[in-house]
């Protein structure tokens, strides 16, 4: 059942029902965790944080990434990269 899709149906009487593909799952209601302290100024500092800006080599390294044009398409289908026990000894 894990990822699958679940229909919860709010029903006019008050009571809830899962409903997973064709059957309908029985539930339960959860306990209420418990009430642990959270640094409070960690988690809003953390929000507050900007992203870092890339360094320069960073910037000069990304910009010629994509400047040299790769082989033509029929050149790199043409490349076998099939790892066989054969082509590893």
């Amino acid at each position: 059942m894990r990822g699958g899709l679940v229909r919860v149906e709010a029903r006019l009487d008050g009571l809830l029902a899962v409903r997973f593909r064709d059957r309908y799952v029985g539930i339960s209601e959860c306990q209420e965790p418990s009430q642990t302290a959270v640094n409070t100024n960690a988690v809003t500092a953390a929000k507050r944080k900007s992203p870092t800006q890339p360094s320069e080599s960073a910037r000069r390294s990304l910009d010629t990434l994509f400047r040299s044009p790769g082989p033509p398409m029929w050149i790199a289908a043409e490349i076998n990269r099939t790892r066989t026990r054969d082509a590893l000894d």
